[in-house]
């Protein structure tokens, strides 16, 4: 087990950039799949996540490798084997491989996807997309599987809006014959780099970052290059470092337009954001200034939403920082049920947070927060502790590291940049110290 060891050390100053994001760069790599060829990934976050996927081609009988900083799959040689339950289940979205394989080879066969423990996170809508495709569906002893002659176009109307099962959908009709129409489609924006990465190898998609999606079915797709976007979740997390610690710090590679959803949350805490522009030898670069002078204000209620609305992935990172606040905040989390678990953790550290019915957690923002030894329980939850711990009057030591690894690049790196002090380290006898703090 790997630990985080934080030493805060007061206002954070200097310059970072963004990483690709992951929650973009993983449907890309499932695309890749559909086509028997080259795809290039430019810009994939070198995440345990990626390698996870790289695993899960790699068992398809695709080839993963990376080449000058980028993630080239050649899937030319990938068939429809059984997906493997242990690489399953360590990620959320081994489940795109179910439309990927069913788009390209007419069948699929895996097991319930893994990930974070974040509450119930049911595949209903993904069986009901492939079923609409012509898939004959099979549940049974934990795998799933799906087979048909080859897909068929149809129209999907999803009861309400879910991510994956919109970009199973999607990977399911690519290479369909005739036009799927996709109604209450989600509309993030991983949803809609997915579009634009596979029209670059070829699909034709209509209706992109709209609610109708309609996809029109190829005979084939081509090589192609594409580059991931930078991780809004993981620009987030840097601010919401700025806004717990104060500073004044310079975010390369990101726009105010990736921070939709949370930027005026970020504001009414009082963190300044202006965008920054520089012109190099390389050409013009364009970041987010962002500063903070002031202790958190309370923000008096914010609502987890699909996108455009606040992304449940802030939400622990936003408790940390209002857990200092000079006043009473209020946060409901409508995504997922055990995402607010993470106030428990952030109370062993004097923050005085109150959760009702498991939905909404009620902050009364504390002077100081001191350090102390955690439990991360998913990837948001750890990020959200990071920020709490930088913001700590002494050192935290914040247990199973795993989980920040799956989501951030070289975290360490980054917060060194800014002048903030996080290592990685094993610590076994951390996790005893937290077991018995119990």
């Amino acid at each position: 087990m790997k630990c985080i060891k934080v030493s805060p050390g007061g206002r954070l100053e200097g310059k970072l950039s963004v990483q690709g994001s992951k929650n973009s760069a993983l449907p890309v790599m499932a695309a890749a799949l559909l086509h028997d060829g080259f795809t290039i990934i430019k810009n994939c976050p070198r995440i345990t996540d990626v390698d996870c996927m790289a695993l899960l081609l790699t068992s398809a009988g695709c080839r993963v490798f990376w080449q000058n900083n980028m993630l080239v799959i050649d899937a030319k040689d990938a068939g429809p084997v059984k997906i493997s339950e242990e690489l399953a289940g360590r990620i959320r979205a081994s489940i795109l491989l179910m439309g990927a394989m069913f788009g390209r080879f007419g069948e699929s066969d895996m097991p319930l996807p893994g990930g974070c423990r974040i509450g119930r996170r049911p595949i209903d809508m993904h069986i009901k997309a492939m079923q609409s495709l012509g898939a004959d569906c099979r549940l049974e002893d934990g795998r799933i599987s799906f087979t048909s002659a080859k897909p068929a176009a149809a129209d999907i109307h999803f009861d309400k809006k879910s991510v994956g099962a919109t970009q199973n959908a999607i990977l399911a009709a690519v290479r369909a014959e005739g036009t799927t129409v996709i109604a209450n489609a989600a509309v993030e924006p991983e949803v809609c780099e997915l579009c634009l990465a596979l029209c670059n190898m070829g699909a034709d998609i209509k209706g992109i970052g709209t609610h109708i999606i309609t996809v029109t079915g190829v005979s084939e797709l081509f090589d192609s290059v594409y580059e991931i976007r930078p991780d809004r979740i993981v620009l987030g997390t840097y601010m919401g470092a700025v806004a717990a610690c104060g500073g004044d710090v310079i975010i390369d590679n990101c726009t105010p337009y990736m921070a939709h959803g949370f930027l005026d949350v970020m504001t009414a805490i009082g963190v300044d954001c202006n965008v920054y522009e520089e012109t190099a030898a390389s050409g013009r670069r364009i970041g987010m200034h962002i500063a903070m002078k002031e202790r958190p204000h309370p923000v008096n209620y914010i609502a987890t939403a699909p996108y455009p609305g606040f992304p449940t992935d802030m939400q622990p990172i936003v408790m940390a920082v209002l857990s200092t606040a000079s006043g009473e905040s209020h946060i409901a989390e409508n995504i997922f049920e055990n995402r607010l678990a993470v106030a428990k953790q952030l109370n062993r550290m004097g923050a005085d947070i109150i959760i009702c019915d498991n939905r909404l957690a009620e902050i009364k923002g504390v002077p100081k927060l001191r350090g102390a030894s955690m439990q991360a329980q998913d990837l948001r939850a750890a990020a959200g502790l990071l920020v709490a711990a930088l913001a700590a009057e002494s050192e935290s030591v914040i247990c199973n590291a795993e989980y920040i690894l799956r989501g951030y690049e070289n975290i360490s790196r980054d917060l060194a940049l800014i002048g903030a002090e996080a290592v990685i380290e094993h610590g076994a006898d951390y996790e005893e110290e937290v077991q018995k703090e119990k």
